[in-house]
């Protein structure tokens, strides 16, 4: 209704200024149609969303036509005026008089200012000497713009020599009005709490908070139209050195003795703001003299923000695009490439497909590549609408030994619907260390996951088109370290120490709007834990809409007498629950399935059995096919006895298994990719499983190590030790609970694989309580990769589950190399298919 109201605003006032000047009214009908002109438009992802509000979604056959929705905005259509729409490239074709078409620019750009927006962040920490860096904050200072300033910082930090360098870089991209944080900190835990008992004796608390030292950005982002206008709240963390630990004594009031205990200090720069800028702008964020004037060196740290917005846009179609790369072990010459008519006709199933029996595939890696040519990268990048020739980029410095691959993974979900996977080490240490009123020492373990973990809650947009997906993706840089602190008890004449953990870790949260087939740069910083050489991890998230389903879901009546033909034209069988009243016409069931369009050759058979209320079919499998589809949307789906979970989990080269990704991303059906992994001699099949459920009914299978390991560990006055012991499995764990869609189509599956990458291992813990207690404990970790996710699966089909970096194994972490899980369906009916 606004946009029609609009548009009739604007005929009326070209009518009353430009049309009464023309003089339309006088302009022959031939005249009029020589005037027509052809204008073809970019449109933004959502633009005949509206036009179909009140719709059946999972319809899009339904749909207005683009003449249907642009006359419901109020365009007319004189005689030789036409339109036509390109769903698989947003592009529309206007064929009208010059006066209508500027209608049509109104109404595009209104659609576009409403469009799916993205804001990107793109953070700069430079140091320099304090003269320079107060000169270019001077430059800068009267301006709405800084883009200068950092060009000359990032410019003289490349000469040989230079004390201009990059300490901090960080990128982030979120939704308007979302808000999104992004750090690269190495964390410590401290002691924060220590008191003194009434005979003076020291009682440490280890807290249960972690201090992250490194950099944190956290923004909300507003963009007004056309994302020409954005308004920015940050707040930016940075700490410029080590923190130092020192001891501090206290005395106690009433024995006078005293005791020593550890204390850190961090120094911590912080800037809070709210900015106001135009797309692409830079400011300066924040500058700080972090380490003052230690050793007569002036440094100044600068903190430079550029800002950019954009209106998703779509893509071309991305299946095909990926079809196009060359198969796992295929060169790109060997490949038979489409033509852009079958192109346009993937695009074209895809636009006439429900979205119920859509999916969603991402893809993650993230690489290490030099600092300056990931900066140069990004910031070509971040006015681009997608990251794919960054990403290109990245894997020529692959190919060229600049840079390699740190972490992979693959995922895919429902809509709606949250999706893990995590490949870790489960890391145990002491997270409490308390004695009790008598001297008792109480200890408490805590376990913490360190390693690579994503989770994705992906929703698909309604034009099928785009993804709206959440992330929040934590990486660990470099292995945790246990750090030692002693506390000296003057009055117990002991000195008592714990182990305290220190981890290295890389994590963002966002939530963002990506194109189907798009590439989305989603991480940028330098990795703590790895030195101080300039290098950056960077993480691109791929993403796509998939539909699962192998033949097309038309309305009954639509139901085409013709399928492909299968290179078996095997006979089957299968049973059918009908409702009492199925023959009430008076028709044989054979009869009404031939006027459905079903042909019946000879030795084909359908009969009806009213005491049982069940339909029995015997065709060829192609004419089966066309049984099920106009079956199916009346509630009559052949009774399956059963469903047959069969996974698969295989390691290989981490090259093999990404070009496998590739390959599957927009396919429903990954059974090819996995046998031809399989096929080669590098890759080795780990694990495997099989159970057979009926549907709606928790399944599980289990092939594990039951491993005993110690849960809590306490000691009494007399030093004697209680140990309580847990037992855990760790091997090759899978649960599964399927249900046939609400058509029958397809299964829903609720998906848990766990698999255990390495043995359990042992590490020796030892404590000193303020008794002189010397306390020595084995501490297990388990090294584990797990994913949880919700599938649609054409019956008979595999999918690839989860990918991930194996741990726990020095091959692993020397090497690239890479675990997958695949899932194969198979729904058994209720009479078994007859040769």
């Amino acid at each position: 209704m606004k946009h029609a109201y609009l548009a009739q605003m604007v005929m009326g006032i070209l009518l009353m200024t430009g049309g009464v000047r023309l003089g339309l009214a006088q302009v022959p009908e031939k005249q009029k149609e020589e005037a027509m002109v052809t204008r073809e438009y970019a449109t933004p992802l959502n633009f005949l969303t509206s036009a179909n509000a009140g719709l059946d979604k999972n319809y899009p056959y339904k749909r207005k036509t683009v003449r249907e929705a642009l006359e419901s905005w109020g365009l007319p259509f004189p005689a030789g005026a036409e339109a036509s729409f390109d769903l698989g490239r947003n592009r529309l074709v206007v064929r009208n008089t010059a006066e209508n078409l500027e209608v049509v620019d109104f109404v595009v750009q209104e659609r576009k200012a409403e469009a799916p927006v993205s804001v990107v962040c793109h953070l700069t920490v430079i140091e320099g000497p304090g003269k320079l860096m107060r000169e270019m904050n001077a430059a800068a200072a009267r301006k709405m713009n800084a883009v200068k300033e950092l060009e000359v910082l990032l410019a003289k930090g490349s000469e040989e020599g230079s004390r201009v360098r990059v300490v901090g870089d960080a990128w982030l991209e979120a939704r308007p009005g979302a808000r999104a944080r992004t750090e690269t900190v190495h964390e410590l835990r401290r002691a924060d709490v220590v008191s003194l008992d009434e005979q003076g004796r020291a009682v440490p608390e280890m807290g249960t908070e972690m201090q992250p030292v490194g950099l944190r950005l956290e923004l909300e982002a507003h963009a007004g139209a056309m994302s020409e206008e954005i308004r920015l709240t940050t707040a930016l963390d940075l700490f410029p050195a080590t923190p130092e630990t020192r001891g501090m004594s206290v005395s106690h009031a009433k024995s006078g003795s005293a005791v020593e205990i550890p204390v850190t200090d961090v120094r911590h720069v912080h800037f809070e703001s709210k900015l106001f800028l135009f797309n692409g702008d830079t400011k300066i964020l924040g500058m700080a003299q972090p380490g003052g004037k230690a050793g007569g060196e002036d440094l100044v740290w600068m903190a430079f923000i550029t800002t950019r917005g954009r209106a998703v846009e779509s893509l071309p179609d991305s299946r095909a695009a990926a079809e196009k790369q060359p198969p796992i072990g295929k060169k790109a010459t060997e490949v038979k490439q489409k033509t852009d008519t079958e192109e346009g006709e993937a695009r074209d199933e895809l636009d006439y497909f429900p979205a119920r029996l859509m999916t969603s595939f991402f893809t993650l890696h993230t690489v290490q590549a030099p600092g300056p040519l990931l900066r140069v990268l990004a910031q070509k990048a971040a006015g681009e609408g997608d990251h794919a020739e960054m990403w290109r980029e990245i894997e020529k410095a692959v190919a060229r030994g600049e840079a390699f691959f740190v972490d992979s993974h693959a995922l895919e979900s429902k809509s709606g619907v949250k999706a893990e996977v995590q490949a870790a080490r489960e890391w145990k240490h002491v997270a409490s260390f308390l004695p009790d009123a008598k001297g008792r020492a109480e200890i408490e373990f805590e376990t913490r996951p360190v390693g690579s973990l994503l989770s994705l809650e992906p929703e698909i947009s309604d034009d099928l088109h785009s993804l709206r997906v959440e992330v929040d993706y934590e990486l660990h840089t470099a292995p945790p370290a246990m750090r030692r602190e002693m506390f000296h008890d003057a009055t117990a004449k002991q000195l008592f120490e714990m182990s305290l953990p220190e981890f290295h870790t890389a994590h963002v949260v966002t939530g963002m709007t990506m194109a189907s087939g798009g590439t989305r740069l989603l991480a940028l910083g330098k990795p703590p834990g790895r030195g101080d050489a300039d290098v950056l991890w960077a993480s691109f998230l791929h993403g796509m809409v998939v539909r699962q389903q192998v033949w097309e879901n038309r309305p009954p009546e639509k139901v085409k007498k013709t399928s492909p033909m299968p290179e078996e034209n095997e006979w089957i069988s299968r049973v059918y629950l009908v409702p009492p009243d199925f023959l009430s016409s008076g028709k044989t069931a054979r009869q009404m399935l031939e006027e459905a369009g079903i042909p019946f050759p000879e030795g084909a058979k359908a009969e009806y059995n009213a005491k049982t209320n069940r339909l029995i079919v015997r065709n060829q499998r192609n004419h089966m096919e066309l049984a099920e589809a106009f079956l199916g949307p009346c509630g009559l789906r052949s009774l399956p006895r059963s469903l047959v979970f069969t996974t698969h989990v295989i390691e290989g080269p981490g090259n093999l298994i990404r070009s496998a990704m590739r390959e599957a991303a927009g396919r429903c059906d990954h059974r090819l990719q996995m046998d031809r992994l399989m096929a080669f001699g590098e890759v080795k099949q780990v694990g495997t499983s099989r159970i057979e459920t009926t549907p709606g009914i928790k399944a599980m299978t289990v092939d594990a190590l039951e491993h005993k390991a110690l849960a809590e560990l306490s000691m009494d006055e007399q030093g004697r030790m209680a140990v309580v012991q847990e037992m855990r499995q760790a091997g090759f764990m899978m649960t599964l609970e399927g249900n046939l869609t609400e058509d029958r189509s397809l299964v829903d599956v609720v998906a848990t694989a766990e698999f255990h990458t390495s043995l359990p291992q042992e590490l020796r813990e030892t404590l000193v309580d303020p008794k002189g207690h010397r306390l020595e404990f084995p501490f297990t970790h388990y090294h584990a990769a797990k994913v949880t996710t919700t599938l649609l699966m054409p019956d008979g089909a595999a999918q690839l589950l989860g990918v991930w970096k194996p741990t726990g194994k020095p091959e692993f972490e020397r090497s690239d190399i890479l675990q997958a899980v695949f899932i194969s369906c198979d729904v058994l009916p209720e009479v078994v298919p007859q040769k």
